[in-house]
């Protein structure tokens, strides 16, 4: 055998013998991906899905299902290594399985991760809900805390306390006050928050009432005048129908006031003086 013509038989056998023991690999379809991931709510509009690339893939496809051992679905494919599923519903948890094709074929699937879109939310209900308590005739004042989130609130209002709550009013504040009342009669009130997507559950619920009258001003007041070290007392005398005192307190006679507390007795003591200041009541 001449020369040339043996070199291109021996090249022949090593290519042969390479197909043989393992070089068919040329032939192949790639191995799974490795290291996939998704978002988790990174984003409100997709989920973000990654991977490792995978020897001789041409392109990938990604499959997804809601359970991790469920059912997978084709959902899309890509040459990147990136897949952004826009198809995905907000705040529900979905599994991701990758696997890479070439002409040969895919591989098998990699191992799943899970992830979701962050979507809004209705917020969070009112806390400090609080209905006035004869404080006016002819309305009832409820005042609560601002809810992160909300655009405006819903008040409802029952007669009876565990009973249906009917939708008086809409307010973009956080106060309202109800003048369809009834002098004397005692209402519940429950607060809900709202916005675009949707309104919170209620609130804890408080009572109201509107004063048949409101009573007069308190007489007798006194404030005591070094009697004590580290207080003022001020007392009055008991007003009829009174539910409640606001004390004021002011550096002059003619001062401004500001309130100091709400009372049901007929005293309060001032804890927040310096000694030798004069205050007016």
């Amino acid at each position: 055998m001449r020369g040339i013509e043996k070199r291109a038989f021996l090249l022949g056998a090593v290519l042969i013998l390479l197909l043989l023991s393992g070089g068919c690999f040329l032939f192949a379809p790639p191995e799974p991906p490795t290291d996939v991931s998704a978002s988790d709510g990174e984003y409100v509009d997709h989920v973000l899905v990654r991977w490792s690339a995978a020897r001789r893939a041409s392109r990938y496809e990604v499959f997804r299902a809601t359970e991790e051992d469920g059912d997978y679905e084709k959902i899309g494919e890509t040459p990147a290594l990136r897949f952004t599923d826009e198809t995905a519903s907000p705040n529900v948890l979905y599994w991701y399985r990758v696997r890479a094709c070439n002409q040969f074929g895919c591989s098998a699937f990699s191992p799943a991760d899970s992830g979701f879109r962050y979507g809004q939310k209705p917020p969070a209900p009112p806390q400090n809900v609080q209905a006035s308590d004869g404080t006016y005739t002819d309305r009832i004042r409820i005042t609560w805390s601002p809810s992160l989130g909300a655009t405006h609130y819903e008040i409802h209002r029952s007669d009876i306390p565990g009973a249906d709550y009917i939708r008086i009013a809409q307010t973009s504040a956080t106060f309202y006050e109800d003048r369809e009342i009834v002098r004397g009669r005692v209402y519940w009130y429950r607060v809900k928050a709202c916005n675009p997507d949707g309104c919170s559950d209620p609130s804890e619920p408080d009572s109201g009432s509107a004063a048949l009258q409101l009573p007069g001003a308190p007489q007798n007041v006194q404030a005591s005048d070094g009697t004590y070290s580290d207080r003022v007392r001020i007392t009055w005398s008991a007003v009829s129908g009174a539910a409640r005192y606001e004390v004021w307190r002011a550096l002059t006679r003619e001062g401004e006031y500001e309130l100091l507390r709400n009372v049901t007795a007929t005293s309060y003591d001032d804890t927040q003086v310096t000694a030798g200041t004069v205050y007016w009541y």
